[in-house]
């Protein structure tokens, strides 16, 4: 009976905070309430209490609950890879058809980058924001320095250049997607930037090829 009831407590927990990802990305931080979190996670308010002291917490433990493919992706590239600017293209092309068609890349995208308005209000956002950030452009700055050690991008100047269109074309576009109400045009319009950027500035375009498998 014991074992019966902490795998039900489980059960609620992870029901709990499925429901307020959804009301967080649905309303906001700030306007969801554990009312609307109960009702999405059909129990009482009280059992929300039980497992989460306050609204920070439970976000706490949302934010901790994404798992992004494209970071793990960003991990595997090594100098073993025969192009990494192909890889990486590749990798951002997969990561926008995720963001279209998978309902967690959506919240998880949405509370980071188009929800960060709050990261002010709420401490747990605020950290998660600030490392998600921190983690995700050092990963693609690696990324580029392995491109200069292989001979595909003449100096680093260059380097930053394509870093820096990539990430706020990237982050624009992400915004965009939800302001629009999930158009898909600036996704599309954020792609023809990366590939046209990134052929520009490889060395040797002839050797650029653009893989097309991930579509």
């Amino acid at each position: 009976m014991v074992r019966k009831t902490k795998e039900e407590a489980s059960i609620t927990k992870e029901r709990i905070i499925k429901a307020a990802e959804e009301c967080f990305c649905e309303h906001g931080v700030y306007l969801s309430s554990f009312d609307m979190v109960a009702k999405k996670a059909k129990c009482t308010r009280g059992a929300i209490y039980w497992h989460f002291r306050d609204k920070n917490e439970l976000l706490y433990h949302v934010t901790q609950s994404f798992r992004w493919p494209l970071m793990a992706e960003l991990k595997g590239l090594s100098s073993g890879d025969e192009h990494i600017l192909n890889a990486l293209v590749s990798m951002f092309r997969r990561c926008i058809n995720d963001l279209s068609t998978e309902s967690q890349v959506q919240h998880y995208l949405k509370l980071m980058i188009y929800r960060c308005d709050e990261a002010e209000t709420y401490k747990p956002l605020q950290l998660s924001l600030s490392k998600f950030m921190c983690d995700f452009e050092q990963l693609v700055k690696d990324a580029m320095c392995l491109s200069i050690s292989k001979g595909e991008i003449d100096g680093e100047d260059k380097s930053v250049i394509i870093t820096n269109i990539l990430l706020y074309s990237f982050y624009g576009a992400v915004r965009k997607f939800f302001i629009t109400g999930k158009s898909q045009k600036p996704l599309t319009e954020f792609i023809e930037i990366l590939d046209h950027i990134l052929g520009e500035f490889v060395i040797n375009n002839k050797n650029y090829v653009l893989d097309e498998s991930s579509d």
